[in-house]
């Protein structure tokens, strides 16, 4: 995250992932791995690979996208 993206093909992306009971009451499996990190100061989350997630919202900041999640329990059904 630290290195400059050069290609112009590839965006970087910053995506804040929250949860209306703060994740105790999901059925989703997840492990805070913060203490893992290189980087000491963030907060991160590792998601089991069925885990949902609905997007909030989305903007463009100066050379990053901040995607906002909210983890779901439920799949909403696909809109055609």
């Amino acid at each position: 995250a630290t290195r400059y993206n050069e290609r112009e093909d590839l965006v970087n992306v910053l995506f804040e992932i929250t949860s209306d009971s703060d994740f105790r009451n999901l059925r989703a499996i997840f492990a805070d791995i913060s203490r893992l990190s290189a980087h000491s100061n963030e907060q991160e989350t590792l998601f089991d690979l069925g885990t949902c997630f609905s997007v909030v919202y989305s903007e463009r900041a100066a050379n990053f996208y901040i995607i906002r999640l909210k983890v779901i329990d439920h799949v909403p059904p696909v809109l055609e």
